[in-house]
C-alpha cells in the first residue's frame, strides 16, 4: 500500500508539466476561437472541452505543487530529527569521552597530548594494533573512515576543547613524565 501511495505521489509532484500542457491546450483553444479560427463558430463544440481541460490542467498544477511543498516539509522535519537524535548521541559521546579522559594514566595523557599538539583538528591514521587505538575504544577518537585494520581518526572536539586540563594534568603530575612517540603511538609497532 506504501508502494502505490509513494508512486501516486511521485506521479503528482512530476506531472506539473502535463497540467501545463492542458492549460496551454485549453488557452489556444478558447483564443482561436475568440479570433474566429480557422472560421468563425468552427470551435464551438470544443469550447466545453477545452474548458475542462482548463480546469484539469490547473488542477494537476496546484496538486503538483502542494505535493512538492509537503516534500520539502517533510525532508526538513526528517533532517530536525536527524539532528536533534545526533547532537543528543554526540553530546553522550563527549560526555563519555570526557569521563574516559578523567582516569587516564599519564602514558596516555602524554600521548594524547602530542597527538592532539601534532595533529590538531586535522585526520591522522590510527592501526588497530596501534597503542593509541584504545583511544578510539573509549572514543577519544572518531573514526572518518576505515580501511581494513586502518581508520582515518580525528580528535573528538570535546577533547580538544580539554586541553588545559590535560596540560594542568601532566604538570601536576608527581612522578617521571614519560617520552610518547606519536608515530610509534598512532602506527602499528615493529
Amino acid at each position: 500500500m506504501a508502494e502505490i501511495f509513494s508512486l501516486i505521489i511521485g506521479f503528482i509532484e512530476k506531472s506539473w508539466r502535463l497540467g501545463l500542457s492542458l492549460i496551454f491546450v485549453s488557452a489556444l483553444t478558447i483564443a482561436a476561437d475568440q479570433f474566429n479560427f480557422p472560421t468563425a463558430g468552427a470551435l464551438k463544440d470544443w469550447i466545453i472541452y477545452s474548458d475542462i481541460l482548463g480546469i484539469v490542467g490547473t488542477s494537476i498544477v496546484l496538486a503538483s505543487i502542494v505535493a512538492s511543498v509537503c516534500d520539502v516539509i517533510r525532508s526538513l522535519i526528517y533532517k530536525f530529527i536527524d539532528y536533534r537524535n545526533n547532537s543528543k548521541k554526540d553530546k553522550l559521546l563527549d560526555e563519555t569521552a570526557i569521563g574516559y579522559l578523567r582516569n587516564f594514566t599519564i602514558f596516555e595523557l602524554v600521548g594524547l597530548k602530542n597527538i592532539i599538539d601534532t595533529y590538531g583538528k586535522n585526520p591522522l591514521i590510527v592501526n588497530e594494533y596501534s597503542l593509541s587505538f584504545i583511544l578510539v575504544e573509549r572514543t577519544i577518537l572518531v573514526i572518518i573512515n576505515s580501511n581494513g585494520s586502518e581508520h582515518l581518526c580525528r580528535v573528538r572536539k570535546s577533547i580538544i576543547k580539554e586541553m588545559k586540563w590535560i596540560k594542568s594534568s601532566i604538570e601536576n603530575y608527581d612522578g617521571e613524565i614519560p617520552y610518547v612517540n606519536v608515530t610509534s603511538f598512532t602506527r602499528q609497532e615493529a
